[in-house]
């Protein structure tokens, strides 16, 4: 029986050993909300699974630890007991709904453990910024998290090509040389043959301030992560591993939904 091409190529992640294909292997944390903006009092539904964003595929996943969300003036709100399971039982995926009652913008923050074999045990934590109505409030304030990328470009609504700067805060310290990589998520048909990794995933090291700088020249949802086991070549050697996720929104923000 012949697979489905990204079913295939999870397959191959999954089988795939150690060495160059290290962190091709790697799964990363992917939030979906259904969309980057949306007007006070509406209702926008987070989702949330593990996978490869430009391959768009699925892996098993434990249930998130933690989920909270930040109004623009920095309240959290626990949502761990609003979760929702979804998604092919042997690939489980899970979702939460809230309803802003502020406009500005509100971060959603997942803390998730994603296993990768034969010993790697990754905690996310990973967030996203749901624009609401037009005010640009709260979207670069830190969240105190163990590892995390802090905005300092506004994380929606970036024109294509433009250069998104961060910081990276690393128990609460800048932390010089992490390695912050970027993906774009792809939906629809696969290109054939698939590009060469370097195509797709970007990579940039932090300065001694913690700060990065790297270009997302396609329209749409890109992830930026970086692990406290450092980049591509230099991962598998640390069990025990932290890794901080953001997701950016490139390209105009859909109008209104009324």
């Amino acid at each position: 029986m012949k697979l489905p091409r990204r079913a295939a190529l999870a397959v191959v992640f999954v089988l795939a050993g150690l060495g160059a294909l290290a962190q091709a292997r790697a799964h990363y944390p992917v939030l979906s909300p259904d969309a980057p903006r949306v007007e006070k009092g509406e209702t926008v539904t987070v989702g949330c699974w593990v996978g490869h964003p430009f391959v768009d595929d699925r892996f098993p996943m434990a249930r998130p630890t933690r989920v909270r969300v930040f109004n623009p003036l920095g309240v959290a709100t626990d949502l761990t007991g609003k979760l929702e399971r979804f998604g092919a039982p042997e690939t489980p995926a899970w979702r939460v709904a809230f309803a802003p009652d502020k406009t500005g913008d509100w971060i959603l923050s997942w803390q998730l453990q994603v296993f990768e074999p034969p010993q790697r045990r990754v905690t996310d934590h990973a967030k996203v910024v749901v624009h609401v109505g037009r005010d640009q409030v709260g979207w670069s304030r830190p969240l105190g998290d163990p590892l995390e990328i802090v905005p300092l470009t506004r994380p929606y609504g970036l024109p294509a090509g433009a250069a998104f700067r961060g910081q990276v805060l690393e128990e609460g310290r800048p932390m010089l040389g992490g390695v912050v990589e970027a993906e774009t998520y792809h939906r629809g048909p696969l290109p054939d043959p698939l590009p060469e990794l370097a195509a797709y995933r970007r990579a940039e090291r932090t300065d001694p301030t913690g700060c990065f700088a790297i270009g997302l020249d396609r329209p749409g949802w890109w992830l930026l992560s970086v692990a406290s086991d450092g980049g591509p070549g230099e991962q598998g050697g640390v069990p025990i591993v932290t890794r901080a996720a953001l997701w950016v929104f490139v390209g105009d923000l859909p109008p209104p939904r009324r």
